[in-house]
């Protein structure tokens, strides 16, 4: 039985399986694509904490800041952005896309994994704004109406969307019936989950693939 974390890590290492040559891997923390990619793949890690960085290039690993890479004339033929964009803010988010998707050649592949305003999305403080498929591909579209749009034009090629088995909350305060009575519910939701291969459940994230066409030509 496979825990819900593990079916998004297979799923997005399938993905990059799909595109031979270099990847970028943003937000690479404590190298969780990174280490497992090197053994086969060119990757090269970007994480702003300086302890990251030290730890992983000190195991041997290619790993920099955002300053180092964006601006380059590196280029690559994935971007992977995991877990990633729910901590940027709305006003940075086309300035931090565009800056990585500059070093992706033309046809080459953006694969983003974040999470979905569920229950627990805010349980980490560190998250700033969840971002759906359907906002990024405003931000990539070109319809004429939208303003905030990056100058990297992208194309998204498949969507997968991660579900958690629906629960419901058991809180302390409660009567003991009440909880023996959420208890056999949740187990019965989980039976749902696992029966049908986690279709049945609650949408908590997505993981979507792009693929880049070229920067967009503006009308003087």
């Amino acid at each position: 039985m496979k825990s819900f974390r593990k079916r998004e890590f297979e799923y997005v290492m399938e993905r990059l399986a799909e595109v031979p040559g270099r990847i970028l891997d943003v937000g690479c923390g404590q190298g969780r694509y990174l280490v497992p990619l090197s053994r086969s793949r060119h990757v090269v890690g970007v994480e702003k904490s300086a302890d990251q960085i030290s730890r992983l290039t000190g195991a041997g690993f290619q790993v920099v800041s955002r300053s180092e890479i964006v601006g380059s004339n590196e280029e690559f033929d994935c971007v992977l952005m995991s877990h990633v964009l729910e901590h940027v803010a709305p006003r940075e988010l086309v300035d931090f896309l565009d800056g990585y998707l500059d070093l992706l050649r033309t046809k080459g592949r953006l694969v983003v994994a974040t999470p979905l305003p569920w229950r627990g999305f805010y349980d980490d403080y560190d998250h700033v704004k969840p971002y759906t498929h359907t906002a990024l591909n405003v931000l990539f579209s070109n319809n004429p109406q939208q303003q905030e749009k990056t100058r990297n034009e992208m194309k998204m090629l498949s969507l997968w969307i991660r579900r958690y088995p629906y629960d419901l909350v058991i809180w302390g305060h409660e009567r003991r019936l009440s909880k023996m009575i959420k208890l056999v519910i949740n187990r019965v939701m989980l039976f749902a989950y696992l029966s049908s291969g986690g279709r049945i459940g609650k949408s908590t994230g997505w993981v979507g693939v792009y693929e880049k066409s070229g920067l967009r030509i503006h009308a003087m």
